[in-house]
């Protein structure tokens, strides 16, 4: 993680280990990209936010239709707002800006996500969303494009049809950073090449890619 490695933090030992895909560098969904999805999904909220107020509002006249009604409607499409923002992270698709921009989660990890990782992202992502503004803005600086609830949750966000070139040793660390505590999942290699991506064959498993890495690391 390139924050604790210019030395604003400090890394601690590997606390697990295990094998993932990598991507080539330009199939990361970058900054520019992740920032629109997010404007798109935060423009469909407003536009719903308008339309509910205004239709709320036009409907004033009915007596049904009290201060204390009106107050409620702020909670309700408040409660929307975040069933939209989590549940749509429920899917490896993500949120419909994600979806328009085409570009989508993939876990950084050979074996499939389980239910409660997803939920952790998703919860991680709101979270972090509103209190630590560094989490969007560190896809600016990190090799693999992430933000620090990627890191945390253990996910890259990628273009929708990216494809692995290999698999790279991925450990799981904990770090210090401006005072704060994470621990986060972290490839062992930064760079795409020959050198340190493992390729791998159709159907071959994780200790064949064990064996040859421990084959290369001989020669």
């Amino acid at each position: 993680m390139g924050l604790v490695r210019r030395g604003c933090g400090r890394q601690g030992s590997p606390i697990s280990d295990a094998y993932g895909p990598v991507y080539a560098r330009k199939d990361y969904a970058g900054f520019i990209r992740r920032s629109l999805a997010l404007a798109i999904d935060f423009l469909l909220l407003a536009t719903f936010w308008v339309i509910s107020l205004w239709g709320w509002s036009f409907l004033a006249p009915c007596p049904w239709v009290t201060e204390r009604a009106y107050a409620w409607s702020y909670l309700i499409l408040l409660l929307f707002s975040v069933v939209y923002l989590l549940g749509m992270r429920l899917t490896m698709r993500g949120t419909l800006g994600y979806r328009l921009m085409r570009i989508r989660y993939a876990y950084m990890l050979d074996q499939s996500p389980g239910m409660v990782m997803i939920l952790f992202r998703g919860v991680a992502a709101l979270g972090l969303m509103w209190i630590f503004a560094l989490d969007h803005l560190w896809i600016l600086f990190d090799e693999q494009k992430q933000s620090w609830h990627d890191k945390l949750t253990g996910f890259y966000v990628v273009k929708s049809r990216a494809q692995p070139v290999g698999k790279v040793r991925v450990q799981r660390r904990l770090v210090g950073v401006m005072g704060y505590s994470f621990l986060v999942w972290e490839p062992v290699v930064t760079e795409v090449s020959q050198e340190t991506v493992i390729e791998t064959n159709p159907g071959e498993g994780l200790s064949g890619c064990a064996q040859r890495e421990s084959r290369g690391l001989g020669d």
